[in-house]
């Protein structure tokens, strides 16, 4: 059993990993809409640079892995204020910044595959997890059963209108109209298998609805990002995301 003193630990631990996550969702968003491309691209790529030299260390030293959430609590703001001080100011190290986001960019764009295989199978890790978390609490009360009911009923309206909404954004073309169709059937088809199999259950196929709703949402024209080489909007980034989504 733990002690209290553990269990601070634990719950601080976890607040200053938190933290950290909440720092990248917002940072990264805030700085392309403040600033520009090049300098969300740039935070992106010191993120990444903090990321392996934190993984790096918990591998190397496991004696610091404790006390590695609270010291990686204030890389990003550092780094988010580094940004904009440098892509705000006239400095001569401007224009090497600029290189460095475009090759990290150029570098992104060749991965996205890869990275989009990593999310989908990242996702499906975690609804799997969550369903068995649901199913456990499924069989505790009734209670926890009608919640779980509602919370999942929600899920696919929400991920329904969300397709509906990002519908006239991303169906441009008879191809990206096309892979959208076939994902959305292959997502509803393989549903219906695990059903009929019983191997999933309404809190997994609800979550992956989500992740569906989310990836036709990431591949709508708001969210291209010109970089002179196509962008990011592509319809092969496209086809990519909305096969995530179908896989996943």
């Amino acid at each position: 059993m733990s002690t209290p003193s553990q269990l601070i630990w634990s719950v601080l631990s976890s607040a200053a990993r938190l933290t950290t996550v909440s720092s990248i969702l917002l940072f990264l968003p805030l700085t392309l809409s403040a600033l520009s491309p090049p300098a969300f691209l740039l935070l992106s790529l010191l993120s990444t640079i903090h990321s392996l030299i934190h993984s790096t260390l918990r591998l190397v030293l496991p004696t610091l892995a404790p006390v590695l959430p609270f010291l990686q609590v204030p890389v990003h703001p550092f780094l988010l204020l580094f940004s904009f001080n440098l892509f705000s100011s006239t400095s001569s190290l401007v224009p090497w910044l600029f290189e460095a986001a475009k090759l990290w960019g150029k570098a992104l764009r060749l991965w996205t595959p890869v990275f989009v295989w990593m999310e989908g199978m990242a996702s499906v890790i975690v609804v799997q997890a969550t369903g068995r978390t649901g199913r456990v609490l499924a069989e505790r009360s009734e209670e926890w059963q009608v919640g779980l009911l509602v919370g999942a009923a929600s899920a696919y309206v929400a991920s329904a209108t969300w397709i509906v909404w990002c519908y006239s954004s991303i169906a441009t073309t008879p191809l990206s109209s096309t892979l959208l169709g076939v994902a959305l059937t292959a997502l509803i088809f393989l549903t219906l298998i695990g059903f009929a199999q019983r191997r999933t259950n309404v809190i997994e196929s609800s979550l992956l609805a989500l992740y569906f709703a989310y990836s036709v949402w990431l591949c709508s024209d708001e969210h291209i990002i010109d970089d002179g080489h196509g962008g990011y909007g592509s319809e092969a980034y496209w086809a990519s995301w909305v096969g995530a989504g179908a896989v996943a």
